[in-house]
């Protein structure tokens, strides 16, 4: 079965069907992890129990989890190489399970379940590279607060992963499973909002993406046009809050067409404040004084010294950005370009999260995480890659 499963509306007719409506919820509910796993264990035993070897070839041949040709293998590895020399020393390469335990993603993302690959041994397939860092990172934090309660060490953590991703219908350029680099940097909160953590931990995970762009301009790349964009997601939470959103409008809120502030979506870098002021007044442009303070702030000092190091690539800030609403705490970036067939693709996102914060029950944890496609740049941004001429951002 191609996709997700709507496990609501399946569970409940077969309830209905086997006279379940009542007993299978109420045991389930009373199971503890370990006995839940050893009914799945069962289950799958007895559903595999006669499969012949020839029905496996053939859903192997018509899985949409397997791809409809196979990448080369020496050519990952060397440009996962090529990622890893470009890094600053700093950051601690590590090689990941490919499980984290069941509910990681659920519980600190807020993503469904049900759009997790859910195993049979109390784990789930990584399909956040992020998250799964984030759970080292805490880890080691863990290890370095229970000497000191405020050390403020910081753990710069990086891998290359394949993760796999559970939806009915993923974008063109994605399979269910790729790589993806990912980085994090957690450490403690030194001010009242973050901005000095957040200020150098961005600055190093974006000038890592753009120092990677640099080399691969020179391997046999071509991705021309990158743009990084800035936002803070807590402008579009206040709004829906503020304004009590209806659901139509939320409808059209996930629409990448729709544009609450600006015609384009986009404003250069500055003066912000005086835009945001134009569309929006009275108490609710008080309501996101932080965020505007925030956003000055950041124009005058990361950004700032991105421009002066990177002239070839255009910052600037994107207010209407909506993906991401429950993800990131409040800063988020992501970064674009167009490949030689002039497609314009999103290949790096990145922000502020609450995850280790929640991870170690400590309100002064902070952490920076961010990820890079790199199937999609590998594959789509060769020198003379054809795509569809449509752009893509994810």
């Amino acid at each position: 079965m191609n996709g997700s499963i709507n496990t609501g509306a399946s569970t409940r007719k077969i309830y209905h069907e086997n006279r379940l409506t009542n007993f299978l919820p109420y045991f389930l509910g009373r199971l503890e992890l370990i006995e839940f796993q050893a009914v799945l264990l069962e289950i799958f035993e007895k559903r595999t129990a006669g499969q012949a070897p020839s029905e496996i070839l053939e859903d192997y041949q018509s899985s949409h989890f397997q791809p409809s040709e196979l990448e080369d293998q020496q050519d990952i590895l060397e440009f996962n190489l090529l990622f890893l020399k470009t890094l600053s020393p700093r950051f601690k390469a590590v090689e990941l399970s490919p499980l984290v335990p069941l509910g990681t993603n659920s519980v600190l993302t807020g993503i469904s379940q049900n759009d997790v690959s859910s195993g049979s041994h109390g784990g789930e397939i990584i399909s956040d590279a992020a998250v799964a860092l984030a759970l080292e990172a805490a880890k080691r934090r863990k290890e370095l607060l229970a000497k000191n309660q405020k050390n403020p060490t910081r753990v710069d953590l990086c891998t290359s992963h394949r993760v796999f991703k559970v939806e009915s219908s993923p974008p063109v350029f994605f399979r269910q499973h790729f790589r993806r680099f990912g980085m994090c940097t957690a450490g403690r909160n030194t001010d009242n909002n973050n901005e000095t953590f957040l200020v150098e931990a961005a600055g190093r995970h974006i000038r890592a993406y753009l120092d990677f762009l640099r080399v691969l301009d020179k391997t046999g790349f071509s991705i021309g046009d990158i743009e990084v964009h800035f936002s803070d997601i807590r402008i579009f939470e206040k709004i829906i809050a503020h304004y009590r959103i209806e659901k139509d409008i939320m409808r059209d809120i996930q629409n990448r067409d729709f544009q609450f502030f600006f015609e384009d979506g986009y404003c250069d870098v500055m003066p912000i404040v005086e835009k945001m002021a134009h569309y929006v007044t009275g108490t609710f442009f008080d309501e996101i004084k932080e965020s505007r303070d925030f956003l000055g702030k950041l124009d005058e000092t990361l950004v700032a010294e991105l421009r002066r190091d990177y002239p070839e690539v255009r910052f600037a800030f994107d207010l209407d950005r909506k993906t991401g609403i429950e993800y990131y705490s409040d800063f988020c970036f992501r970064v674009f370009g167009k490949n030689s067939a002039g497609t314009r693709l999103q290949f790096a996102d990145g922000g502020v999260t609450d995850w280790t914060r929640k991870l170690l029950e400590n309100r002064e944890e902070v952490l920076m995480i961010s990820t890079f496609d790199a199937d999609v740049v590998q594959k789509w941004f060769r020198s003379g890659a054809v795509t569809e001429k449509a752009n893509q951002d994810f």
